[in-house]
């Protein structure tokens, strides 16, 4: 899976969950863009930028899965870390 980085602004509520929307939307879309803004890092711009909205069950899936994902590969370096050690 490739994912390309796009000339583009998004914003969002500067939340976790609203972070995990964006991952969401960057692997669906299989885009990244350039900036991400939060309200407290918004700019004026003469470019509009792309609100991420915020929706709570999803975001707690993708937390999930994301858990579930990276807690193998953690396991699997500490295995690795022990052999070495």
């Amino acid at each position: 899976m490739s994912i390309r980085k796009i000339s583009a602004t998004w914003e969002y509520d500067g939340s976790f969950i609203g972070f995990l929307m964006i991952v969401y939307y960057a692997f669906k879309e299989k885009n990244v863009p350039e900036t991400i803004l939060t309200p407290e890092t918004a700019i004026q711009s003469l470019f509009p930028s792309r609100w991420i909205e915020t929706d709570v069950a999803l975001a707690n899936k993708i937390n999930k899965r994301l858990k579930l994902v990276y807690a193998k590969k953690i396991c699997n370096l500490l295995s690795m870390a022990s052999i070495v050690l």
